[in-house]
């Protein structure tokens, strides 16, 4: 059997990859400060990019016969590729060190900060980082990260739509 998964060398190797690369980039620049995917994921969910790649294959998987329209919880009808995941386009790579580059240390140490169990919050930075939003008619809001820019998830849509990706022949 071939497992599907990570397998535990698999795990080693990017550990050892990471460490690696930081220490590369720490002869090249001031600060390095290390993430973990949770921090993108929840940037790239408060910046409004978690579509991006759904809607730039839509037509594709469209003409496949694998889109499908689900109910959502407010009732609401939204359009979906059955069975997605960003990992079917490369470009998802370019999404995330989009993210990456415009994320500051305060973004990484809000997260952490508020992710962690300890009183300490770091509310300064709520304010600074952060904008409320009203999530139902009930009045109920959360705190998003604000957009690096106005413009920032169409503009971030257009460079990925212009994007080409191509592999390298082994000849």
């Amino acid at each position: 059997d071939i497992p599907s998964g990570f397998i535990n060398r698999d795990l080693r190797d990017s550990q050892y990859i990471a460490k690696k690369a930081r220490e590369i980039l720490e002869e090249l620049v001031r600060f390095v400060v290390p993430t973990t995917g949770s921090i993108t994921d929840r940037l790239r969910e408060d910046w409004q990019l978690v579509d991006i790649m759904q809607e730039l294959n839509w037509n594709k998987y469209d003409q496949l016969g694998m889109t499908e329209m689900i109910v959502g919880r407010d009732g609401q009808h939204i359009r979906r590729i059955k069975d997605w995941t960003k990992r079917n386009d490369h470009r998802h790579h370019a999404m995330d060190a989009i993210v990456i580059a415009c994320a500051t240390r305060s973004h990484v140490n809000y997260l952490n900060n508020e992710s962690a169990k300890s009183e300490n919050r770091r509310e300064d930075l709520k304010k600074t980082l952060c904008v409320k939003t009203k999530t139902d008619d009930k009045g109920n809001y959360k705190w998003v990260m604000r957009k690096p820019w106005e413009t920032f998830a169409s503009d971030v849509q257009i460079a990925i739509e212009n994007m080409i990706v191509s592999f390298k022949q082994n000849l």
